[in-house]
């Protein structure tokens, strides 16, 4: 019994460790590859670089609409110029949402080397901001398209 705990003691550190590193070792996406997988799924994606900002180096807004035109939800993607820029623009954009935070409120937050997420779900709609390297994903859209949402962004690995 005691080599049986023993050996199930290593097992779980051993798979823990290797999950760990998995994590820290995300792969940012390629521009090309958000406009593409967005556009086939019914999206309109426009180029938003030129209003971006500082430090953003492409940026592109996906946009869901409805049959008849009207606006339901949109995923913004940014490249930086570095992780930093990255990091920084992150914690911004958490910290601003965090006044949307109460008490039923549904809030996860990760925090490892080159992978940050945040998710916000409260008051109606849902917030995912999500930073790997120097790309972020980010919507703040109703909460009707949470489902939705998080499936394009596990697909793209975010």
């Amino acid at each position: 019994m005691k080599n049986f705990l023993k050996y199930t003691l290593v097992l779980l550190i051993l798979l823990a460790g290797f999950s760990f590193t998995a994590c820290q070792n995300q792969k940012a996406i390629q521009v090309e590859a958000f406009k593409t997988t967005m556009e086939k799924n019914g999206f309109k994606v426009t180029d938003i670089t030129a209003t971006a900002g500082t430090g953003v180096i492409k940026a592109y807004k996906a946009e869901k609409s409805d049959s008849s035109g009207k606006a339901l939800y949109n995923i913004r993607f940014y490249v930086y110029n570095s992780a930093d820029t990255a990091k920084t623009t992150f914690t911004q954009a958490k910290d601003s949402f965090a006044q949307y935070e109460d008490s039923d409120s549904v809030i996860k937050n990760v925090d490892q080397k080159n992978l940050q997420r945040y998710t916000l779900l409260g008051q109606g709609y849902y917030t995912l901001i999500t930073r790997i390297g120097d790309t972020l994903l980010f919507t703040d859209s109703p909460d009707t398209y949470k489902e939705e949402i998080i499936d394009i962004a596990k697909d793209f690995g975010y």
